[in-house]
Order: structure tokens, then C-alpha cells, then sequence
């Protein structure tokens, strides 16, 4: 027998609240979904409910001086980087879309999925997790209450920091509703360097000597294609000025 899966799709947070306050009474399960990029990543959801927050998106407020952006947590990264890309900006940190290794379409991430599995790419080396560049959030607890931790200010936190502690937590501690994060300038241009290399300590050595390029190394990522057998191959991301190329 097959049984079909209940969708809810929330407008704004009251409504979050009151479908996580009635699951939490029928003790019903939730599988908390936006963008759906990511919902084959880890353990599968047992849950007959799928909560769909991918209508609750937007820009709140960017204020580009201070390097602070606070979203809808539903936006999606590519509304994120066309605002950020007008004034040069971008998230501090790297985001992953992971969506193309699942079967999804590239784009449809949202910063709730991407702060929820704290997903960053190769620039994670210097540029810090997802975790490292949210310092604020709003989320429905599983008693259905909306809570406010953090805020639009970076030095802001006394106590625990609760918005760090959502990063990475998959939806199991609540429902991000609304999140503030850290931005950054955006550099001129960008380069991927790709070459062959016996082990990453060699790698990572001749990098050390190519140091004299007007380039700063913004990511390190190093994979073995399968049908090779020794040799490995190695990106290096890289950013700096197009002169400099």
C-alpha cells in the first residue's frame, strides 16, 4: 500500500509556528524542505509530513558599508549573489550547491539548506565554514515558538550562540525562518589552476613556491579520478587582479 505524503507550504513564520505546534501534539514528524537540493544527503526522513518553506524568501535588509545581509531563510543563492554582485560583494563564506550530485537542478539551493548542513566549498580553508559567518537568525523551536537569536550587529553575542549552533543541526533543532550573515568584497577576478601531482604534500609545495604570482589562494581541493592509479589531481582556486593572470 502506498500513502501519500501531506505537503504544507507556509507564507510567513505564524504559519510555520502553528504546523509545527500541531505536529508537535500529534507527534507527526516533519521532513523541513526549500529548495529540495539536499533531501538525499544523510540518513532518509521518516516523516509522512513534508514542511515546505520555499515560499518565505526575500531580502530583509543589506547594508553593504556595514558587510551585513539579512535574508528570508527560503531566498535562493543565485537572488543572493545577483544583490551581493551589484555592489562587488559576496558571502563571506563559499557556499556548496550539491544539488547536480542529487539529481536536482543547479540553482535551486537556498541559504536555509546551506546553513542548515553547513555546506561550503574548497574556500573553507580561508575564508571558515558557514558557521564562521552567520550572526544571526529567527527559527520555530519544536514547541512552535519563534525565537530570536543574534542579531544585525557582528560583535552582538553574550551567552551561547544559538545561531551557531544551527549550522550544521539539519532542521532537528527548529525551523530557520529569517538569517543574518557576513559578507565580504568580492575580488577582480577569479582563477582555477589544475595540475598533476604524486601526493598533496607535493602539491601543496609547489604552491608554496609559486607564491610569487599577484594571486592570493582562496580554496585547495585535491581528487584521484578513478581510472588513474597513482597520480592525483589537484585545483587551486585562486583569486587577484586579471593583469596578474
Amino acid at each position: 500500500m502506498f500513502m501519500t505524503r501531506q505537503q504544507i507550504a507556509p507564507r510567513n513564520e505564524a504559519e510555520i509556528a502553528d504546523a509545527v505546534r500541531a505536529a508537535a501534539e500529534g507527534r507527526t514528524p516533519l521532513e523541513i524542505i526549500s529548495g529540495g537540493t539536499k533531501r538525499d544527503l544523510g540518513r532518509p526522513t521518516k516523516a509522512d509530513t513534508i514542511l515546505d518553506v520555499s515560499a518565505i524568501s526575500g531580502i530583509l535588509k543589506y547594508e553593504p558599508e556595514e558587510l551585513v545581509l539579512t535574508v528570508r531563510a527560503g531566498t535562493k543563492l543565485a537572488e543572493i549573489d545577483a544583490a551581493l554582485g551589484e555592489k562587488k560583494q559576496m558571502l563571506g563564506f563559499a557556499p556548496a550547491d550539491w544539488g547536480p550530485l542529487f539529481g536536482s537542478a543547479g540553482g535551486r539551493a537556498t541559504l536555509a539548506g546551506i546553513v542548515a548542513t553547513n555546506a561550503c566549498g574548497s574556500r573553507k580553508v580561508k575564508a571558515g565554514a558557514v558557521r564562521d559567518h552567520v550572526i544571526g537568525c529567527r527559527f520555530v523551536n519544536g514547541s512552535g515558538e519563534a525565537i530570536k537569536a543574534g542579531g544585525f550587529v557582528i560583535k552582538n553575542v553574550t551567552g551561547f550562540d544559538l545561531p551557531k549552533l544551527m549550522c550544521g543541526a539539519f532542521g532537528t533543532l527548529g525551523v530557520l525562518t529569517e538569517l543574518t550573515v557576513r559578507v565580504s568584497p568580492a575580488p577582480n577576478a577569479w582563477r582555477r589552476w589544475r595540475f598533476w601531482t604524486a601526493t598533496p604534500r607535493r602539491g601543496c609545495a609547489r604552491c608554496v613556491r609559486r607564491q610569487g604570482w599577484r594571486w592570493m589562494p582562496a580554496g585547495w581541493l585535491i581528487f584521484r579520478p578513478k581510472r588513474w592509479h597513482v597520480p592525483r589531481c589537484s585545483m587551486r582556486t585562486v583569486r587577484g587582479s586579471p593583469s596578474s593572470a
